[in-house]
């Protein structure tokens, strides 16, 4: 007697089912290899006199929102009244979401030098604990260096804008533009280790900064954040 075939559920898990194993996984690896993570972020400067959220529960966010690839601040923003999404972030994370508009407050505030070294000591970390060693490329950690553009501003932005004028139109474009350094593996993976702005000074300037002058500037940064490393 033949039986009937078992069905085959072919439901695709729901939205919110991955974002919450998203948060978990995200979560395990990284207290796997940064379990101080916490303390090194709360031991930067707090420019604040009145807090109402810790500093970590602000840059942790800052965080969240380029990894969960929201797109704006007003996006990432949404989750914080979505309800379960929040719920979900504050039971894993153990910490609060903070309103989108008080992160990018704090943010300006915060002393970039101190933010930097926040990003180069976890990348010196996984490099002592030799995580991506068998994936170097030709045997060594390979610096991948690029430029990119990274926003159009108005004009009056800042002072350090750089500039454009159509030779046709005759109009005159204020952007910004950014130097990255990556260290990328032979799998393809590769992790963010130093950044340069490229800007113009403040004040007179014969010319304008560009990316050539910025990677001699990104260059010192690599040599002085990882002395010993053979690249």
């Amino acid at each position: 007697m033949k039986t009937a075939p078992e069905k085959r559920n072919n439901r695709k898990p729901k939205k919110k089912t991955i974002e919450k194993n998203l948060i978990f996984r995200l979560c395990k690896t990284i207290f796997h290899y940064f379990p101080d993570l916490y303390d090194r972020i709360g031991g930067i400067g707090d420019c604040r006199k009145k807090k109402v959220y810790e500093l970590t529960e602000v840059l942790m966010a800052a965080v969240m929102m380029s990894v969960f690839k929201k797109g704006s601040r007003n996006a990432f923003g949404n989750e914080k009244g979505s309800g379960e999404s929040e719920t979900n972030y504050e039971k894993i994370f153990g910490i609060r979401l903070p309103s989108m508009d008080t992160v990018d407050e704090i943010m300006r505030k915060t002393d970039e030098n101190c933010l930097k070294k926040l990003k180069t000591e976890p990348v010196k970390i996984l490099i002592k604990k030799k995580v991506f060693h068998r994936s170097r490329v030709f045997g060594k950690y390979l610096p991948a260096v690029d430029g990119s553009h990274a926003m159009t501003v108005s004009e009056g932005h800042c002072e350090h804008c750089l500039k454009r004028t159509s030779g046709r139109s005759g109009k005159t474009t204020y952007f910004h533009n950014v130097v990255e350094a990556e260290l990328v593996t032979e799998n393809g993976f590769s992790i963010s280790s130093a950044t340069e702005w490229v800007e113009n000074p403040e004040g007179k300037y014969d010319k304008q900064d560009c990316e050539l002058k910025a990677f001699v500037r990104l260059a010192e940064k690599l040599k002085k954040d990882f002395p010993r490393l053979p690249i």
